[in-house]
């Protein structure tokens, strides 16, 4: 790798879906502190069974769940390490893709054990942080960058370090196009611009007016791929000011509403990006947000959004690892608020899903949860329960192209898919 190595059980309510029962360049403390805070919790979680690597041995089959571990070939996890499932994917042929930092685990359609890619079979040689399934045989994978701590002086190499590898299956061969998260240089920037290195999050646009383009959560802001250009557009950011310095944070937040507008969030605010109507990538940012608002400039509750998502109705969902689970609802500019009392599954938000039918899934460290805003009630998914390898969920991404819907479920210890109601 070309940078260094960074990085109990709950009742179950019968019948599990009865709905009755980083480095950025303007990055500050808050956001370093709220990154300790995953890493002593995913420190702390029980070592899980690593499995003997068997390649006979079959996922686990329960309650329309399909679970893949170590056993399946997924990296093994142990604390303190980087090499793991950091995000979960599959495309539209049905592999399935997981960013496991030291490599791309790949679950051939029809296979029963993931292989191993990576820069020997023509990635490129970063860690690889995320992931989101494209068409038939297609991914892109988000990858960490190299922060020298000079910021845009920092060397050229380090400037265009990170980024998204496009990588399609040609037999058994890869065919990857990287995309660097900068604009060259010319008459706007004559030394180009290079702001975002890491990418936190990947949402392919699978629908609509805009099908086909790609947006990028990372440090700094957020970037496009533009399927309509074929082009990478960079960088917008929800920000504010403070002592005359304009603070980014990271964004790990990002969901493409019905409308085609975007919400993004990072460290400190929120905002929509009014892509929909034209798909201008400098839309106006309105409104901007601030979902768990300061008490003033100085007092400040800094948001630390890991993860949104935008239901059917518009709602748009807003997970924080310190704060927990907010609801924002456009049209009446109001909030409303979840906790662990409310039957939030954990304090700490790691990954939000829209459902197609309107309810909303929820990871956090202690399991998942699903929440019916039509009747308020919550719903629980375990590892004592349903078979989760872990309640540590790092990941949720759900593909609306498939019938039923497929929800894609990363863990700290392995990955599960959902095909159920």
């Amino acid at each position: 790798m070309k940078n260094a190595w960074a990085v109990g059980c709950a009742l179950l309510c019968l019948g599990m879906f009865s709905m009755g029962c980083s480095s950025d360049d303007d990055k500050d403390n808050e956001d370093e502190r709220a990154d300790a805070a995953i890493v002593s919790d995913a420190g702390n979680a029980e070592q899980g069974d690593a499995g003997d690597n068997d390649a006979a041995s079959p996922p686990v089959e329960r309650d329309g769940f399909t679970h893949y571990t170590a056993q399946q070939g997924l990296p093994a996890y142990s604390a303190g390490s980087q090499v793991r499932v950091h995000d979960f994917s599959g495309d539209s042929a049905g592999n399935l893709w997981v960013a496991g930092y030291d490599g791309v685990y790949l679950l051939r359609a029809g296979e029963a054990r993931f292989e191993k890619l990576t820069a020997a079979d023509g990635l490129t040689d970063y860690p690889y942080i995320s992931i989101a399934g494209l068409g038939a045989g297609e991914a892109i994978v988000g990858m960490e960058g190299v922060f020298e701590g000079q910021e845009d002086n920092d060397s050229e190499a380090a400037l265009k370090s990170g980024g998204a590898d496009r990588v399609k299956l040609d037999g058994g061969d890869l065919d990857v196009e990287h995309y660097v998260m900068g604009t060259e240089p010319g008459v706007a920037f004559p030394n180009g611009r290079y702001k975002i290195r890491s990418v936190f999050t990947i949402r392919p646009d699978y629908e609509g007016d805009h099908a086909g383009d790609i947006w990028f959560g990372g440090n700094h802001g957020v970037a496009l791929w533009q399927a309509s250009e074929r082009t990478l557009l960079e960088h917008r950011a929800a920000t504010i000011s403070a002592n005359g310095i304009e603070m980014h944070g990271d964004f790990w937040g990002l969901a493409i509403a019905p409308s085609g507008d975007v919400w993004i969030g990072g460290a400190h605010r929120e905002g929509r990006i009014q892509y929909g109507q034209n798909g201008d990538f400098n839309a106006p940012l309105d409104p901007v947000i601030d979902a768990w608002p300061d008490a003033s400039a100085t007092d400040r509750t800094d948001d630390h959004v890991k993860a949104m998502a935008v239901s059917p109705s518009g709602t748009v969902w807003i997970g924080s690892t310190l704060n927990g689970l907010a609801s924002y609802d456009p049209e009446a500019n109001t909030f409303t608020y979840y906790t662990v009392a409310d039957g939030l599954p954990g304090e700490s938000v790691t990954a939000l899903a829209a459902d197609p039918d309107g309810t909303i899934w929820v990871g956090s460290w202690t399991g998942l949860g699903r929440f019916d805003p039509a009747t308020r009630q919550w719903s629980y998914v375990r590892h004592l329960g349903q078979g989760l390898p872990t309640d540590e969920i790092v990941s949720l991404q759900i593909d609306p192209r498939t019938s039923p819907r497929t929800l894609y479920i990363g863990t700290l210890k392995g990955v599960s898919v959902y095909r159920g109601d």
